[in-house]
């Protein structure tokens, strides 16, 4: 198994869910230490651009680790907060360490679509990290595939 310093999660969306799984199979797999969100600032909606992406993603954490989760409901575009059947001790366990490592080492870049691709032109020549397209609208990927 290779170590990885870095994260980095290319997204678009602030729907946090899409972002706890790969940022625990990441810290626990590839032992990562640093996540870097990169999100894709919508142009056409300015109050979407204002809410903050990790902190999304830190509250979802925050709930899971309490033995909750804030469900995001597709048909009216709302959260209820929900109880977590069985949820134990374990659960907490393999949450925790994932929670540590994003409260504590997490940078958020708010950029525009010319912006992203500046970034990922920087960091192309590096091998210490690794990337989740996860939360990146699909019409991104043959642009940025250009950019690797």
């Amino acid at each position: 198994m290779q170590i990885k310093n870095k994260l980095f999660i290319l997204s678009d969306s602030l729907n946090p869910d899409i972002y706890i799984n790969i940022i625990v199979s990441s810290v626990r797999q590839f032992k990562v230490k640093e996540v870097e969100l990169i999100h894709i600032l919508d142009e056409d909606n300015e109050s979407e651009n204002k809410l903050s992406m990790s902190s999304k993603i830190l509250k979802q954490f925050e709930l899971i680790l309490e033995g909750k989760y804030n469900l995001y409901n597709n048909v009216t575009g709302t959260y209820t907060v929900e109880e977590l059947e069985g949820y134990n001790d374990d659960i907490y366990n393999f949450y925790k360490k994932s929670y540590d490592v994003f409260a504590k080492h997490v940078n958020e870049n708010n950029v525009t679509l010319n912006e992203f691709f500046y970034i990922i032109k920087k960091i192309k020549n590096s091998t210490d990290f690794l990337f989740d397209i996860t939360g990146l609208k699909k019409i991104c990927l043959p642009i940025l595939f250009l950019y690797l």
